[in-house]
């Protein structure tokens, strides 16, 4: 529970007694020669807000029964009459069970305040004014004021002390109340002390404990910042010490310091391995300062572009000559995205987009027009949007909740969540069966984040109205221009179909071994971005990897999915909603449904920008052996330009026997619940398998923060959408993070995109976005 202001730093030497030294301004302030610890007034303010409550707290479980409903103190703990009606472990229930748990977390409780009290006492015995010119004096005010006050110090051992008691009693804090206190109790014993409890009740027990977990861990985060900072700039320990080590230290830190120099003034070799978006991305933001860097470019496959891939179809059969077949578009914020298109003469296209979700009556809604299940889930839609609200002002608590934790918490109904909630993460953030334990914090950024969501939370449906997306070029001639870019222009030597493992990485740089189909090499780099998959950049490292690589790639959670292409409309009509069928269609109540009815039953027309008519584009359909999980599916005719400029503005659309669908099948593990057997395969076109990361509550506790604390340790950055969320444009933004970290400009041409770059930048690297950096040059 305890923060620091600054990282360390010197001071004027402590000021004497009055005793031997006469009042002067020389006489005040704290030595240079010492390392303080500097309190803050609002960590102060919290201890002083906190302790007597955790003292209160204990009273009441110590001196159990009589501090409960009916004893004879329990006037003095009145509130607790409705809090363990809330929480069963501070009511009669746990009590009467003899429950232990609540008295042991009260030990510990009393333990780490005895640390904090530790630390207050420190700060108000031992602490100094920050400088001379300070007008704090402990003598000339009260022990609050003196408390409350900006501008003290604690010096030297005592003040080391009490900031490793503070940082050991945020540990406690932290691990007690998330781990042994509530949560993950609660969680693995089915909630079992809170679970009765309704909305509201619920939320005020979050509120009240979440605080408990969220200021000791930012106190942690800044705490440990110092502590890191002091062990890094300490000066050796003399005790003991030769003369002559100290003079061959010396000697080492000024070469050292001339190699830098040196080295400085010359180019920087970097290895770039893997030329999807994040590795073109990076190449292509380094490559525009050639005095800087010479740059190898380096992959496993063939061709550039990763998952962003095209195949070739038969025009005269299904009206286009080819189909992006992985990556397919985006929103209007993949501003990096569309910069990088417009450089190689390519551009996006807009398109009003229809989705589909469910298969029959009961399970069926889209964002064209109401339907039944909109109207049977009113009431929980509307409480969603209040659930909302919670996530996003309590996110570092909820947000990293699992789907299924949360629709348990705030009792939603598994159908709700099973036809409504799950399909509609999971088709937008391409996390399939893995939806379940999708951190919360992404279900609230669908609906309330500008720089991902599709629509605003809407309580008469959901989701409603046709958001603008845009289908992508073709990516395969998009992807081949961008490298004879980097090639043949700015001089990026570019090595395909080469496998690669790390020799050596110290302090020199880094040896990689490669390898082709004809030769081996090796070949020493300055620097090395991995811009692969977690897994696949283990095994790259190796024996190499540290132990914090290891940790935060190891985190990270695959899952292999097939995506078959083909035009089987029977069979795609037998599993996906595809018509505005009467029985699909909900009650017009208002002027807005007459009008969205209106539309999906007119006849299908092709517009610029889309279709006029129900004419959807995504699709899911939930197992109904298991409805957590689903399929989903793309009409790739009504959805990627090329088809609908085939068609021709005003037009009908080609006959569903010509359309071309792609079905993706979710997690190989689930392959016994696939459909893939009933797809025509006379008129499967292509089947291609995907190697996709699973957006788990886990990887946003472990990967996402871990990141900052691998990303430029050890000559080695990290880039792709696997770092954040599994979007093109987050993986073009992890190239261009990693090349600023090397040293490059970042253009700043959007102030929505520089505003995701720079949460990307702090996000996954730690780094702020420099603020001489977001002036226009």
């Amino acid at each position: 529970m305890v923060s620091t202001r600054h990282h360390p730093r010197e001071y004027d030497s402590p000021a004497p007694t009055k005793a031997s030294t006469p009042s002067s301004s020389e006489n005040n302030g704290v030595s240079s020669k010492k390392w303080v610890h500097t309190p803050t007034t609002a960590v102060t303010l919290w201890l002083l807000f906190s302790i007597p409550l955790v003292l209160w707290d204990a009273a009441y479980v110590l001196l159990r029964p009589h501090s409960m409903s009916g004893g004879k103190w329990h006037a003095l703990w009145s509130g607790y009459a409705w809090y363990g009606t809330v929480d069963y472990i501070y009511g009669w229930p746990a009590y009467n069970a003899n429950n232990g748990f609540t008295a042991a977390q009260t030990i510990l409780n009393l333990v780490e305040t005895g640390g904090y009290l530790y630390y207050l006492y420190v700060v108000y015995a031992h602490g100094a004014p920050a400088s001379r010119s300070s007008k704090s004096s402990r003598g000339s005010e009260s022990t609050l004021s003196w408390l409350l006050a900006a501008d003290k110090v604690v010096p030297g051992r005592v003040g080391a002390t009490a900031l490793l008691a503070a940082f050991s009693s945020s540990v406690a804090t932290v691990s007690k109340t998330l781990l042994y206190c509530k949560w993950l109790q609660e969680y693995f014993s089915n909630f079992e002390n809170i679970g009765h409890n309704e909305f509201w009740p619920l939320v005020a027990w979050v509120i009240l404990n979440g605080l408990w977990i969220v200021v000791p861990a930012w106190n942690l985060h800044v705490l440990g910042e110092e502590i890191v900072s002091s062990l890094t700039n300490a000066a050796p320990r003399s005790r003991g010490r030769p003369k002559a080590h100290v003079r061959h230290c010396a000697i080492l830190e000024q070469h050292l310091s001339n190699a830098s120099t040196m080295t400085s003034k010359e180019k920087k070799r970097i290895a770039i391995i893997g030329a999807g978006a994040a590795g073109m991305s990076c190449a292509s933001t380094l490559a525009k300062h050639p005095q800087k860097f010479n740059l190898t470019l380096i992959d496993s496959a063939t061709q550039t572009g990763g998952q962003a891939t095209s195949l070739d179809l038969d025009a005269s059969k299904y009206g286009a000559s080819w189909l992006n077949d992985g990556v397919q578009g985006g929103s209007s914020i993949f501003k990096h995205t569309f910069k990088f298109f417009h450089e190689q003469g390519h551009s996006a296209h807009e398109v009003k987009l229809q989705v589909s979700f469910g298969k029959g009556k009961d399970s069926f809604f889209t964002n064209v027009f109401p339907s039944p299940l909109i109207e049977q889930f009113r009431g929980e839609i509307v409480k969603f949007g209040r659930v909302l609200k919670i996530i996003k002002y309590g996110f570092p608590v909820f947000g990293i909740l699992p789907i299924k934790v949360l629709l348990r918490l705030f009792r939603f109904s598994t159908e709700f969540g099973n036809k409504m909630l799950l399909p509609l993460v999971a088709l937008f953030l391409g996390t399939g069966n893995q939806t379940p334990n999708v951190a919360s914090g992404l279900l609230e950024r669908l609906f309330g984040d500008p720089e991902m969501r599709l629509w605003e939370f809407d309580q008469e449906g959901l989701v409603s109205g046709l958001p603008v997306m845009y289908t992508f070029p073709r990516l395969g001639e998009f992807y081949a221009d961008w490298r004879r870019d980097l090639e043949e222009r700015k001089r990026v030597r570019i090595l395909l179909g080469t496998e690669v493992e790390v020799v050596r990485r110290d302090d020199d740089g880094v040896v990689l071994g490669m390898r082709t189909y004809e030769r081996e090499q090796q070949e020493e780099f300055d620097e090395m971005v991995l811009c692969t998959p977690a897994d696949e950049s283990l095994k790259i490292l190796g024996q190499r990897a540290t132990w914090k690589e290891k940790w935060v790639l190891g985190g990270v959670k695959f899952f292999d999915d097939v995506t078959i292409t083909h035009s089987d409309a029977g069979y795609f009509n037998s599993v996906f909603e595809t018509k505005a069928r009467d029985e699909l269609c909900g009650a017009a109540t208002t002027t807005e449904r007459e009008e969205q009815l209106a539309f999906a039953k007119a006849s299908s027309t092709c517009e610029e920008d889309g279709w006029t008519g129900f004419n959807p584009m995504y699709f899911t359909h939930s197992y109904a052996s298991e409805q957590e999980k689903i399929e989903m599916g793309f009409d790739c005719s009504n959805y990627q330009h090329q088809f609908r400029e085939s068609v021709g503005a005003g037009n009908r659309p080609y006959p569903p026997d010509q359309h071309v669908y792609q079905t993706i099948f979710l997690d190989q593990q689930r392959q016994g619940l696939w459909t893939w057997d009933a797809i025509d395969k006379d008129k499967i076109i292509g089947k291609k398998w995907w190697h996709q990361f699973g957006h788990r509550w886990q990887h946003y506790l472990r990967v996402v923060p871990g990141m900052m604390f691998i990303n430029g340790k050890n000559r080695t950055l990290f880039a792709g959408a696997w770092t954040l969320v599994n979007m093109h444009e987050i993986a073009c933004v992890s190239g261009i993070a990693a090349a600023y970290r090397l040293g490059a400009k970042y253009e700043d041409f959007d102030d929505f995109a520089t505003g995701l770059f720079s949460k990307y930048l702090l996000a996954c690297h730690g780094v702020r976005y420099k603020s001489e950096d977001k002036k226009h040059r």
